[in-house]
C-alpha cells in the first residue's frame, strides 16, 4: 500500500479497494479485520484482495458486515482494558511496514498517547452484539445491546424497552465481559451457541425481552435492598455485606500486626464486585436466584451477576468510589462516615433550599396587595443572591455577570417562565421586588437612588445644629425687596428668586437672588462629595432625585417663602436698550415674598394688572434683553415642550385596564399573570399627564434673569482672573438661504434653527456662548440642583472674602470632565424615563386613537421617515409618512403599538 498506486494505474478497481484499506489500516480494527481475511498486511495482499470479478465495494462490505466472532479472533478476549494497535507496535513484527534502505526508523513521538489505556470504554469494548449499560437522561439505568459500529463516538443501541437509542462511548458506564451469551454457556458439556448479529433496530426483539428480564432483576434487587434498614440486628443491606466483603478482600492494613479494619483499598472490575455480590457460602439464595433468571432470560450467568453488582454498587457511592471503565473501590470505614455526614448536611442544605424556593413561590401566587414588602429577600442568604441575580439580567447586557446569567436562568426555568429580560421583569414584579410600573432607566445606568449613611449622618448634624456663617460679616440685608420664587410643577428645591426696582430714565434695577448652598456644605465635606458623585438632580416624570438629601434642600437650602434665607445676590442696571450699565454680586438676606409657577403668575399678570410691579417690571427687562442677545447672535428656539407626571390618586381613581380583570385568567406562565394583576392593580391608583408647554411671558423672565446672572457671574470672574465653570456652545451650523426659504415658517423654520445647533462644553477658562449671543457665560442659579454651581459658588465666595480660591484652574479642568460624564448619563437616564411616561400616555389613550400634528422635519426623506410634532401634547416622535406628505403638513396619525417597556411607539398616517 505504501508504494503508491502508480503500479494499478490500469486497474482502476485496484486502487478503489487500495483506498479503502489504506484507510482502515490507520484504526485499530484495521488488523482484525485483515486477520479475519486470513491475509498478512504487506503490499502484496492487497492484490489478492482485490478480485476482478466483484465490484470494488464488495471487499470493504464484507469487511463491515461480517459477525465480530468470525473475523477477529480477539472477540474472546474478556478483559475491558482497550489499547489502540500501532502498526509499528514491535508485538507484531509481520504487520510491520518494508523499510526503505535510506531512511532511519523512529518510533512515533505520539506511540505513548496512541496506546495509552483509557479511563473510558472505547469502541472495542463496545462491539456489535456487546451489551452496555448508562443512565438516561431522567437518571434511570438503561440496558441494551449494541447494534451498529460506533460513528463519531456514538454508537446505536437496542435498549431492555425495545427503543432505539445513539449513546456516546464517554456515557457508558457498564460492559459485559461476554455479552448477552445463554443459560448454557457456564455448562463445559454443551457447545456454546454462537453469538448471532444485532437484532434489527425499531421492532420487538428477543434480544429486548431477555435484557428487559435482567433489568428489572437487577432494579429488583435494588429497590429490596433499599427497603431494608441498616440498624436491623439480624441482616444488614445487601450493599453493606458487599463493601465489607470487599473492603475485607481488596484492603490491606494500616500495619501487619494490626487487626484493624483497612485503610485503603484497590480498585477491581465489575466482575470482581459480583463475586463479593453473589458470595456463594454468604448469600446463597442470592445466587440460586440470579442462576434462575439466567435461564429464564435464556442470557449467560456473568451478564445477570455483572449488571445486578453494577447498578447496585452504582447506587452507592457513600459505600463504593468509581475509578472509571466500570472499576470501583469500596471506601474506608472512615470515609463512609464522612461521606453520610457530608450527605446529612447535603440534605439539610437541600431542605433548606426547598423551603426557600417554596417562599419564592407563595410570594410570586400572593394577590397584588398581599406582596411582600421589596426588602423581604434581602435577608442576607442564597435568595438575595439569587434575586440580585434576576434584577441583573432584567437590566440587560453590560449589567450582568456570566454567573448571574447563568442563576437568572434557573430561576426562570424553575418557576416554568421564559427565557428572557421582559420574563425576568415580570418575575420580579410578581415576587414584590419591583413595582408593576418599575422604571429600569436610572438601575441600567447606575445612578445613585440612596445616599450613603456618611452624608445623612453629615445632613442629620447640620439639621440638628447648623454651621457657623462665615460670611455674616458681609452679608447684606434684602429683606426690604419682594422677591418672587418662580418654579415649575413639582419642583422642591427652590434655589433662586428674582425681584426688580424702577428707576430715573426708564432703567430697571434686575435683582438675581441664589440660595447660599455652600452655607451649609462645605468643601470636602460628605455632602459635598456625594453631590459630586452625582453631578446634578435628576427630575423625572415620578419625582426627583435630589443632589442632597430632602431634609438639607429642600428646609436648609431652599428659598421658603416668608422666612429669611441666606443668598448671594447678583444685581444689574438695565437700560432701555437692555445693556448693563452696573452691577455687583455679594453675599445677602432675602425674605421670598410669593412662591408660584408659570401658570400662577399668567395668572396673576392678566387679572390683577398694576398690583405687581416688581413682575412686569421684570417681564419688560425680559424683553429688552432678548432683543440685544439677538442682535449680538443669539439663536432663540421656541418649539413646544412635553412634560410628563405621574400622580398617585387612590386607587380606583386611575387608569382602569380594558378586558379581563386582575382576578380572571391573565394568560401565560404564572409569572406573567401575577405581573399583569399587579400592572393592572398599580395603573388604576396612577394618573399620567402628559402636558404641551409654549413660551411665553413668564417663561422668557426667568430665563432671562438667569442668564443675565450667569452673564454678570462671568464678568465677575474674568476681571478677577477666577478660574469658574465656564459654559460655551460653538457657532450654529450654516443653512443655506435656499434651505431657509423652502422650509416653511413656524414649528418647521424652529425645528431648523434646532437641527443645526451645536453641543456645549465646560471650562476652567473664558469661553464664547453662540446659541446665548455672550463672550462669557457660568451657571451660577442652582446650587442646589447643579454641582457645577456649587463650584462657582465657592469660588466667588472666597474671592468676596479675600480669601485664597480653593479650586485652582487644573482642578477645576478635571472636576469639570468628571462631572460632566455623570451628568449626561442622569440627563439620558431622566430621558428615558420621560419616554417610558410618555409611551403609558398613549398606551393608556388606546390603540387605534387619532393624534393630531405636523411633519416638521425630514428624518430620512427617501424612506418617508420624518419627526412629527403632534398638536396636543407636543410630543416630537419619529414616524412614517405617506409619499405626497410635505414639511409642514398637518397630518392624522393613528396608535398602531405602545409598549413602554420596550420603549416601542408606533404610529400609522390615517390621512
Amino acid at each position: 500500500a505504501r508504494g503508491g498506486p502508480g503500479r494499478f494505474a490500469g486497474c482502476r478497481r485496484e486502487r478503489s479497494v487500495l483506498r479503502v484499506i489504506h484507510a482502515y489500516m490507520h484504526r485499530a480494527s484495521a488488523v482484525a479485520r485483515l486477520l479475519s481475511f486470513g491475509l498478512r498486511a504487506h503490499r502484496q495482499s492487497v492484490v489478492t484482495t482485490t478480485m476482478p470479478s466483484s465490484p470494488p465495494w464488495a471487499a470493504a462490505r464484507a469487511m463491515s458486515s461480517a459477525p465480530w466472532t468470525a473475523r477477529s479472533p480477539f472477540a474472546a478476549f474478556g478483559s475491558l482494558s482497550s489499547r489502540r494497535i500501532s502498526s509499528v507496535d514491535g508485538r507484531c513484527p509481520e504487520l510491520r511496514p518494508a523499510r526503505r534502505a535510506n531512511r532511519t526508523w523512529r518510533p512515533s513521538p505520539n506511540r505513548r498517547l496512541a496506546t495509552a489505556p483509557r479511563d473510558y470504554f472505547g469502541r472495542d469494548d463496545t462491539r456489535i452484539g456487546s451489551v452496555v449499560g448508562y443512565c438516561a437522561r431522567d437518571g434511570r439505568p438503561v440496558l441494551a445491546v449494541v447494534t451498529a459500529p460506533a460513528l463519531r463516538r456514538r454508537i446505536p443501541v437496542l435498549t431492555h424497552d425495545g427503543a432505539v437509542d445513539a449513546v456516546e462511548l464517554k456515557s457508558v458506564e457498564f460492559a459485559a465481559p461476554r455479552g448477552m451469551g445463554s443459560a448454557i454457556d457456564d455448562d463445559p458439556g454443551v457447545d456454546p451457541i454462537p453469538q448471532s448479529a444485532a437484532p434489527a433496530p425499531g421492532g420487538a426483539s428477543d434480544a429486548s425481552r431477555r435484557l428487559a428480564a435482567v433489568h428489572a432483576y437487577a432494579t429488583r434487587l435494588t429497590h429490596e435492598d433499599e427497603g431494608s434498614s441498616a440498624t436491623d440486628e439480624d441482616e444488614s443491606p445487601l450493599a453493606e455485606r458487599a463493601w465489607r466483603r470487599a473492603l475485607a478482600a481488596g484492603c490491606v492494613p494500616d500495619h501487619p500486626s494490626s487487626t484493624a479494619v483497612p485503610s485503603a483499598a484497590a480498585p477491581m472490575d465489575v466482575a470482581s464486585l459480583a463475586a463479593h455480590v453473589f458470595h456463594g457460602d454468604e448469600e446463597p439464595a442470592l445466587c440460586e436466584s440470579s442462576v434462575s433468571i439466567a435461564t429464564e432470560a435464556n442470557v449467560g450467568l456473568d451478564l445477570v451477576r455483572c449488571y445486578a453488582a453494577h447498578v447496585l454498587v452504582s447506587g452507592e457511592p457513600g459505600r463504593f468510589r468509581r475509578h472509571g471503565k466500570g472499576r470501583f473501590s469500596p471506601r474506608t470505614a472512615r470515609e463512609v462516615e464522612s461521606f453520610a455526614a457530608d450527605a446529612a448536611s447535603q440534605a439539610a442544605a437541600d431542605s433548606e433550599r426547598e423551603a426557600a424556593w417554596a417562599r419564592v413561590g407563595e410570594a410570586i401566587n400572593a394577590p397584588p396587595g398581599s406582596k411582600p414588602p421589596p426588602s423581604h429577600f434581602l435577608d442576607g442568604t442564597v435568595t438575595q443572591l439569587r434575586v440580585e441575580a434576576l434584577e441583573a439580567y432584567a437590566l440587560g447586557d453590560g449589567n450582568r455577570t456570566s454567573a448571574q446569567r447563568a442563576a437568572a436562568i434557573d430561576f426562570l426555568s424553575r418557576f416554568g417562565a421564559k427565557i428572557g429580560e421582559r420574563s425576568a421583569m415580570d418575575t420580579l414584579v410578581a415576587l414584590g421586588r419591583w413595582r408593576g410600573y418599575e422604571e429600569l432607566s436610572f438601575a441600567r445606568r447606575d445612578v445613585p437612588t440612596a445616599f450613603p449613611s456618611d452624608a445623612l449622618a453629615h445632613a442629620a448634624a447640620i439639621e440638628a445644629e447648623a454651621p457657623p456663617d462665615v460670611d455674616c460679616e458681609i452679608r447684606k440685608d434684602l429683606t426690604r425687596l419682594r422677591c418672587y420664587a418662580i418654579d415649575g410643577e413639582g419642583t422642591v428645591e427652590v434655589d433662586d428668586a428674582v425681584s426688580a426696582e424702577a428707576l430715573p430714565g426708564g432703567k430697571i434695577r434686575v435683582w438675581v437672588h441664589v440660595a447660599d448652598a455652600t452655607r451649609w456644605v462645605g468643601l470636602g465635606t460628605p455632602l459635598e462629595a456625594e453631590a459630586e458623585s452625582r453631578g446634578a438632580s435628576g427630575y423625572h416624570p415620578r419625582g426627583v432625585l435630589p443632589m442632597f438629601p430632602l431634609p438639607v434642600a429642600a428646609r436648609l437650602m431652599s428659598l421658603t417663602p416668608g422666612e429669611p434665607k441666606c443668598a448671594v445676590s447678583v444685581t444689574a442696571v438695565i437700560d432701555e436698550r437692555g445693556a448693563t450699565e452696573e452691577y455687583w454680586v455679594g453675599t445677602s438676606t432675602i425674605r421670598v415674598t410669593r412662591a408660584a409657577t408659570e401658570g400662577e403668575v399668567i395668572k396673576m399678570l392678566a387679572e390683577e394688572p398694576g398690583r405687581h410691579e416688581g413682575l412686569e417690571l421684570l417681564v419688560e427687562a425680559a424683553r429688552r434683553r432678548r432683543e440685544l442677545r439677538l442682535k449680538r447672535g443669539a439663536v432663540d428656539v421656541r418649539m413646544p415642550e412635553a412634560t410628563a407626571r405621574v400622580f398617585d390618586v387612590g386607587e380606583g381613581e386611575g387608569f382602569v385596564e380594558g378586558g379581563e380583570d386582575a382576578g380572571g385568567s391573565l394568560g401565560g406562565n404564572r409569572c406573567e399573570q401575577s405581573a399583569t394583576a399587579v400592572r393592572r392593580a398599580e395603573a388604576a391608583a396612577l394618573d399620567v399627564r402628559l402636558t404641551r408647554g409654549d413660551h411665553n411671558d413668564v417663561k422668557d423672565l426667568v430665563g432671562e434673569a438667569m442668564i443675565l446672572c450667569g452673564e454678570l457671574i462671568a464678568r465677575f470672574g474674568v476681571e478677577n482672573g477666577v478660574p469658574l465653570p465656564y459654559r460655551g456652545q460653538l457657532e450654529p451650523r450654516d443653512v443655506s438661504r435656499r434651505a431657509w426659504e423652502s422650509t416653511p415658517p413656524g414649528l418647521c423654520q424652529e425645528a431648523l434653527k434646532r437641527h443645526g445647533m451645536r453641543g456645549a462644553n465646560q471650562g476652567s477658562t473664558p469661553r464664547r456662548h453662540a446659541g446665548l449671543g455672550l463672550d462669557a457665560y457660568v451657571q451660577f442659579s442652582s446650587p442646589i440642583r447643579r454641582y457645577t454651581d456649587l463650584l462657582a459658588h465657592y469660588q466667588v465666595k472666597a474671592l468676596l472674602r479675600g480669601e485664597k480660591l480653593p479650586i485652582d484652574a487644573d482642578v477645576m479642568a478635571k472636576r469639570l470632565d468628571a462631572v460632566g460624564d455623570r451628568t449626561r448619563t442622569l440627563r439620558a437616564a431622566c430621558r428615558e424615563s420621560d419616554q417610558f411616561w410618555t409611551i403609558e400616555w398613549y398606551r393608556r389613550g388606546g390603540v387605534d386613537k387619532d393624534h393630531v400634528g405636523t411633519v416638521v422635519r425630514w428624518v430620512k426623506k427617501e424612506s418617508n421617515a420624518c419627526l412629527v410634532s403632534f398638536d396636543e401634547t407636543g410630543v416630537e416622535w419619529k414616524c412614517k409618512v405617506r409619499k405626497r406628505t410635505r414639511l409642514g403638513d398637518a397630518v392624522t396619525m393613528r396608535v398602531t403599538e405602545a409598549d413602554p417597556y420596550s420603549g416601542r411607539l408606533m404610529f400609522a398616517q390615517v390621512r
